[in-house]
């Protein structure tokens, strides 16, 4: 293929124009001879002043801010553990107060349906719902106080005083819940004094049932029962099946089943009802597990289910003694120790 840049056919191409026949230099028109020593002066002053109108136009001219594109919906969310740039100060800038409370953050449900704190001062998220406050002797009250607390302003005080009680009798203040679901979780906090000594049993926790739907009538199912632990400051926790009975009685003593006195501990138990022999009860104490036991009857023939929270017992140091309750859930998911209520 021919060189399209060879000079011998673009010398003969046509149309071409021959270099003598326009390029004379001696045939210049006169006038531009005169001034032709003069154009680069002529030239350079015209681009200085061409500059210079420039300059001026720009230093004058508004600046218009270009829109940027929204493109919020691709914009992809950078892991948590992305390091951020440090913000620049600025004069308007708030220092952040490291001893100011943090916001709270929202926490799980659990499936709650009834709770209480005793935040109103009363008893009337029991008295209110399916539930009551019960005593037995007159030696039994209850109170709503504001310290010990574990959460909020208030806890309630369930006080019995066994000093004056005849051989064989018990002292006993109870929180009842009657409208229990056929299987969930119950839980609370509890706070039991240094001082305490029970010197018999002590049931702090039960699920009642009846065979004739009569309460006067019901019997202790599954018990919570405390006991000292010889030569020990803090307690043996005991599930126990029918303490009423000493034909059907089963004990159940865990070595991690103990609470410690002047503080407060979390229980949070787990009880499937059954009036045959395929029942579930387990027990949590502080986000362990201390007892499960299944396959086993939980409820009488009724398949009623009383559950309370309990200051019950025969012999129990000092006089009066008083024990304290607060953050109690019902709930379909065990409660971790961590949740508050609001």
């Amino acid at each position: 293929m021919p060189n399209r840049y060879n000079s011998d056919i673009m010398k003969n191409a046509p149309g071409r124009l021959q270099k003598s026949q326009y390029y004379q230099p001696t045939k210049l028109y006169p006038s531009y001879q005169k001034i032709k020593p003069f154009l680069p002066f002529l030239l350079a002053l015209v681009i200085s002043i061409f500059l210079a109108g420039c300059r001026e136009s720009e230093s004058t001219m508004p600046v218009t801010p270009t829109a940027m594109p929204n493109n919020s919906q691709n914009l992809s969310v950078e892991p948590e553990n992305t390091p951020m740039s440090e913000p620049i100060p600025t004069s308007t800038s708030v220092p952040i107060d490291p001893t100011a409370t943090p916001m709270a953050t929202e926490q799980p449900n659990y499936g709650i349906f009834w709770s209480t704190g005793f935040e109103s001062g009363n008893l009337n998220d029991y008295f209110e719902t399916h539930g009551e406050f019960i005593r037995q002797s007159t030696l039994a009250s209850y109170a709503v106080v504001n310290d010990p607390v574990f959460n909020g302003r208030h806890a309630a005080a369930l006080t019995i005083d066994t000093q004056s009680l005849a051989s064989g009798r018990a002292a006993a203040a109870y929180l009842f819940y009657y409208n229990n679901p056929g299987a969930g979780w119950y839980s609370a906090w509890i706070f039991i004094p240094e001082d305490t000594q029970p010197l018999s049993w002590w049931n702090i926790w039960q699920w009642k049932s009846t065979y004739n739907a009569n309460s006067d009538q019901s019997v202790p199912m599954w018990v919570l029962d405390l006991t000292s632990i010889p030569n020990r400051d803090d307690l043996q926790m005991k599930l126990v099946y029918r303490p009423d009975s000493n034909a059907l009685k089963r004990a159940y003593a865990s070595p991690s089943a103990t609470i410690n006195k002047g503080e407060w501990v979390h229980i949070s138990t787990y009880y499937q009802k059954s009036m045959d022999s395929d029942g579930v009860v387990a027990v949590w104490l502080n986000g362990e597990e201390v007892y499960r036991v299944e396959n086993v009857q939980t409820t009488e023939t009724d398949n009623t289910l009383y559950w309370s929270i309990n200051h019950y017992s025969e012999t129990i140091l000092p006089h009066p003694s008083s024990i304290y309750i607060d953050d109690v859930i019902i709930s379909s998911e065990r409660i971790e120790p961590s949740y508050r209520l609001p």
